[in-house]
This record gives C-alpha cells, sequence and structure tokens, in this order.
C-alpha cells in the first residue's frame, strides 16, 4: 500500500497485489485515522479495520462480492 496524499486524519494512496497465475492489480484506498487511534481504509470492494503496533499496522480485512473473504493482516514499512 502506497500513502499518496494526507490531510488532516485522511488519506489516499493505492494498493498492489497479484493473485497467484494472474497480472498484478491496483486499487484505490482511502483512509482515516480515529481520534482514538483506530484505522479504517476502505477500497473497491473491502475494508480493513486496525491500529498501528510496534510500527506495524495490524488489523482485518474483509471483501464482499464473489470473492467474500475476511483476513488478519500485518503490514510493515518497506
Amino acid at each position: 500500500m502506497v500513502i499518496e496524499e494526507a490531510s488532516g486524519q485522511g488519506f489516499t494512496g493505492f494498493k498492489e497485489y497479484a493473485r497467484e497465475g494472474e497480472q498484478p492489480q491496483m486499487e484505490t484506498v482511502n483512509g482515516v485515522i480515529g481520534v482514538n487511534g483506530n484505522i479504517l481504509i476502505v477500497d473497491d470492494d473491502g475494508k480493513f479495520e486496525g491500529r498501528l503496533v510496534d510500527g506495524k499496522l495490524q488489523g482485518q480485512y474483509a471483501e464482499v462480492g464473489d470473492d467474500a473473504a475476511a483476513i488478519n493482516v500485518v503490514l510493515t514499512r518497506k
């Protein structure tokens, strides 16, 4: 995930991923950091809810539609 622009507690950017055997895909993301530190990020077909813990973004991602799924996520900075 790349954050391209931030304003106040909101931000926007994109995420890039590739499913096995497919070309990489890119989706726009929009997010906000709550006053309590909770982070909400939405994309075209799902949402992430989590917190920044020890420099890592930790939480859960839920996707709706034909590929509906829910997973635990830990993102680290490159």
